[in-house]
């Protein structure tokens, strides 16, 4: 994936550059080039975050001309990075006990509601709907499913990425201290953690596991979106994180009444998990 967002964004700028001469491009650099690349993916309307990501795609571009002997040397090299956090698009808040419990409490609950509210006609918007067993079962399922993603994240500093990597394997439930491993590999930093679990997490996620145990020993695969041995296979995910996950976020703060963004402009997205994580370390007395 970060190979192919890469070149994606070296396309989307030298492509359009393609006139320019390499004599051009060496003594031009980014500043010369720079109304132009206004013109070509509007630069000025980009966030810090992804100037940022454009900056490391062209340093690559041109680092790999430098070694085909295309440019004598890399003219982005020095150019400085955007700041991320000056931008106040990216200023984010904590979620509020009260918030997180409303947020918890409508992830669980909207998959079934969705489906029985109903979309058209005089009764548009009147929860009447009826729904068979199978259906019921699925979508509460979904529903428990999200609200222990939240839940996870919050209560463990996880990343979105490093909790989608996780599998039934690296929770270990049975000792004092129930702990998730997460592998080097996946962690950002990429040293690899042991994450202690709080004893209603821990309980939390005992229970998911085993439902997919009891349901790979006979039990409807409408409930389940997975088949499963004797007993939940070591490999197989813990959750099934959804990629438009800050899309499902999103619905679901409408739903609970929460605003996207407060008074000061702070938002919130799926990273603010983390930051809630941090700051009810903080106010427990644990420096995070």
């Amino acid at each position: 994936p970060y190979i192919a967002s890469s070149a994606c964004r070296s396309r989307s700028v030298f492509l359009p550059l393609a006139s320019v001469g390499k004599s051009e491009l060496r003594v031009a650099g980014y500043h010369g080039l720079q109304d132009r690349e206004v013109s070509v993916i509007g630069i000025t309307v980009l966030k810090p975050l992804s100037v940022r990501c454009y900056r490391e795609a062209w340093i690559t571009f041109a680092n790999r001309c430098v070694a085909n002997h295309r440019l004598t040397s890399n003219p982005f090299a020095r150019e400085p990075k955007a700041d991320a956090k000056a931008d106040p698009r990216w200023q984010r808040r904590a979620l509020t006990e009260a918030e997180l419990q409303k947020l918890l409490t409508v992830a669980r609950d909207r998959p079934v509601r969705d489906l029985m509210t109903i979309n058209r006609g005089k009764r548009k918007g009147e929860v009447a709907g009826k729904l068979n067993d199978a259906t019921r079962q699925r979508q509460e399922r979904l529903g428990w499913e999200r609200a222990l993603i939240y839940k996870t994240l919050v209560l463990t500093g996880l990343r979105e990425g490093e909790l989608a990597s996780l599998t039934v394997g690296q929770i270990d439930l049975d000792g004092p201290m129930p702990y998730i491993v997460l592998n080097a590999a996946d962690e950002k930093n990429r040293q690899g953690s042991t994450i202690p679990l709080r004893d209603d997490l821990a309980d939390d996620l005992r229970a998911w596991i085993a439902s997919k145990a009891i349901a790979g020993q006979g039990g409807d695969e409408a409930v389940l979106p997975f088949q499963q041995p004797k007993n939940a296979p070591r490999d197989a995910k813990l959750f099934n994180v959804p990629t438009g996950l800050i899309r499902i976020l999103n619905r679901d703060l409408i739903a609970a009444g929460i605003p996207k963004r407060d008074e000061r402009g702070r938002t919130i997205d799926v990273h603010v998990m983390r930051h809630t994580f941090g700051t009810l370390l903080s106010k427990g007395g644990v420096a995070p």
